[in-house]
């Protein structure tokens, strides 16, 4: 493939850009999925409505599937990385589905930045919708 230097270093910088909005969206889907939970038990354990606590496992769970979907793209993204780097890529390509058989969505989904964040979350949410439960 003919690919000089300056194109491989623009190819680089769109996909470290697309890695970037990534990263950021996954963090972005963290404090959110924090934020949010958290409020919902809160309210939970205050005005005792155990179906609140409820409300904040359901948040839990939807924004941990939308931070895989994020983590996983960026894994991606990240042997697509490594293929320009080994010119292995067609110029310009952003074709990351040529890895999928690199990067695997149950190693992505039990990796320590989604089941070290998340599972803490899910296990004090069942304890609050339990103590919300028996008070209630």
């Amino acid at each position: 493939m003919a690919f000089d230097a300056e194109d491989r270093r623009k190819h680089l910088d769109y996909v470290q850009a697309v890695i970037a909005r990534l990263s950021q969206s996954s963090a972005t889907a963290k404090g959110w999925s924090l934020t949010i939970a958290g409020a919902a038990f809160g309210f939970s354990a205050v005005i005792e409505r155990w179906y609140l606590a409820l409300l904040g496992l359901a948040i839990i769970i939807s924004f941990s599937i939308l931070d895989m979907y994020y983590l996983y793209e960026e894994r991606l993204f990240r042997c697509l990385h490594n293929g320009v780097v080994a010119g292995t890529v067609p110029p310009y390509s952003m074709d990351k589905n040529m890895f999928t058989d690199q990067a695997s969505r149950l190693d992505t989904y039990t990796s320590w930045s989604v089941l070290g964040f998340y599972a803490p979350l899910t296990l004090a949410g069942i304890a609050v919708t339990g103590i919300s439960l028996l008070t209630g």
